[in-house]
């Protein structure tokens, strides 16, 4: 399935979080009837996922960022919380970026 994961996290990490994400293969943005969809700055979708491994991603992606930001000396990203959901159907506006 196609699993949408929003997320909250501490220390305004967002950005971090989400090019990490990236990085496994999630997107934050999609192109459908000709039109490009950014999705907010705390949400990842990744096609043919399913809930358990993007809530273990997610993790791991953290645990990553902070493996570096402890070795800066810089505070903890903390995930605050997250859900995870299918993907389809969906509606949506486009947003610029």
């Amino acid at each position: 399935m196609n699993v949408v994961l929003i997320f909250d996290v501490s220390e305004n990490a967002f950005p971090l979080v989400r090019e990490t994400m990236r990085a496994k293969g999630y997107y934050y943005n999609w192109n459908a009837n000709d039109k490009l969809y950014i999705l907010p700055q705390n949400i990842v979708w990744k096609p043919n996922i399913e809930f358990l491994q993007a809530k273990t991603d997610l993790s791991e992606a953290i645990q990553t960022l902070n493996t570096a930001r402890i070795a800066a000396g810089q505070s903890v990203i903390e995930l605050l919380r997250y859900v995870a959901l299918s993907a389809t159907p969906w509606d949506a506006i486009q947003g610029k970026p």
